[in-house]
């Protein structure tokens, strides 16, 4: 990609320029200094997929990450620990790479993303996925006078050293695809000013909730690339939502076996979505819409470990289906999880991607020929908190590339327990559980 050689930019405090280069690309430049670069050729707003086709995605995508969140849940020994992590962030952060991998990397992607489409068709889902999911948002007041709102906001950014050439076939297929650009910083004198112009791009795109995705010294000098994605999700509950008049302090049986009273939210003679087994009880929680839904898993005393080791995309299909409307009486704990930043890329490695995080193996030369490129770090930050009126819950990734029954059905989630917030598709936008809601 070409630099600007004719454009004059005249920097004024807050001002944003926009210009054109000769060979097309939109340029945009900041008082911070920071240049937006995006391909002109524009988002595409009716993806070449089938409704066939983005049902497989959706499926091996949950699978995809679901893996993922198990093996980091090993890897970075989280199993006896609050804890909330995206699927869907991460995997769009490692698709994105994925458009620039080639030949035994892109493999090697290939599989461990469970893409059986190819790859024009899987980064066109990617697309759906996320129209689909801006398309859930909405507000307004309930019939009974209450205000409701749905934000789910997927973003991406691709942030570049600006002595770099970027391919344009990449930047088409962020635009087309992705719905974005290239931000031009400079990595390679000002690296902790670059460091935190990605970190405040975050923040923006996370309501200020993901305060420092990329932690000090996570960039340097060498540094030519990194890519981002953020999700955002706010979601009323649909009604009738847990009145706060009936939230008070209720056992919790914690995961190491001692008691402590978090303050707990009560609803009594509700219709929801639920079924039981020997092992498991599960039910549905709506928002606002009927879109989106956070499914909860409550295992059997003495169950949770044996419930979490089972943890698949298939198992989460089959244990939500079949799920009837009943009565139910439901208390649930109000709970707050902000995790520490997880590393992935142990975990990517034992699911199959360990060709992307050498420089000896790994090829994304779809991306830039300046220099050979690897996966360095893939890091992801996640926060979810459940309260009487909604959830809210965001994430952002990184990666850094270098070189009904008449008696209600009581379901009182007193011990620890699984969560899963999923869009109408069954696709899992956060992951995690709550073994001790007073941490």
């Amino acid at each position: 990609m070409k630099r600007l050689s004719t454009l004059q930019i005249l920097l004024l405090n807050g001002l944003l320029i926009t210009a054109c280069t000769s060979n097309g690309e939109v340029v945009q430049k900041d008082a911070a200094n920071v240049e937006l670069t995006r391909s002109t050729v524009p988002a595409v707003n009716n993806p070449d997929i089938t409704d066939a086709e983005y049902a497989t995605f959706i499926a091996a995508t949950n699978d995809f990450g679901l893996a993922l969140y198990q093996q980091t849940n090993s890897d970075l020994e989280l199993t006896a620990q609050n804890g909330v992590f995206s699927p869907a962030s991460a995997q769009l952060a490692l698709a994105m790479a994925y458009g620039a991998a080639v030949g035994d990397t892109a493999a090697a992607m290939k599989s461990t993303l469970r893409d059986t489409l190819g790859s024009d068709k899987y980064h066109a889902a990617c697309n759906r996925l996320q129209r689909e999911l801006a398309s859930r948002n909405g507000n307004g007041t309930t019939a009974s006078g209450y205000p409701w709102r749905i934000e789910l906001a997927p973003a991406n950014s691709l942030w570049a050293d600006g002595s770099l050439s970027v391919k344009t076939p990449y930047l088409d297929l962020l635009s087309e695809q992705y719905d974005t650009g290239l931000w031009r910083v400079d990595f390679k004198n000002q690296p902790e000013a670059a460091r935190l112009a990605v970190n405040d791009w975050v923040l923006d795109h996370t309501h200020d909730r993901v305060q420092e995705l990329l932690q000090p010294g996570s960039v340097d000098r060498t540094t030519p690339f990194v890519l981002v994605n953020a999700l955002y999700f706010y979601g009323s509950w649909a009604m009738p939502r847990f009145d706060k008049a009936f939230t008070a302090p209720a056992v919790f049986h914690t995961l190491d076996g001692t008691d402590v009273n978090p303050s707990t939210m009560h609803q009594w003679d509700v219709t929801e979505p639920y079924k039981s087994t020997d092992t498991i009880e599960v039910m549905q929680l709506r928002y606002e819409g009927n879109d989106l839904r956070m499914t909860l898993v409550l295992p059997a005393a003495g169950q949770f470990e044996a419930t979490r080791a089972q943890i698949s995309g298939q198992w989460l299909a089959d244990v939500t289906a079949g799920l009837t409307s009943t009565l139910v009486a439901i208390s649930l704990p109000k709970f707050k999880i902000a995790t520490p930043q997880r590393k992935l890329t142990r975990s990517l490695a034992a699911l199959g991607m360990g060709i992307t995080l050498s420089p000896d193996t790994a090829d994304f030369s779809g991306m830039t020929d300046d220099r050979p490129l690897y996966l360095q770090d893939v890091v992801q930050t996640a926060f979810i908190g459940a309260d009487e009126d909604g959830t809210e819950a965001t994430a952002a990734t990184a990666i850094t590339i270098s070189g009904g029954t008449a008696t209600p059905t009581a379901v009182t989630f007193d011990r620890p327990f699984l969560f899963f917030v999923q869009d109408k598709t069954g696709l899992v936008l956060f992951a995690g559980q709550v073994v001790d809601p007073t941490q």
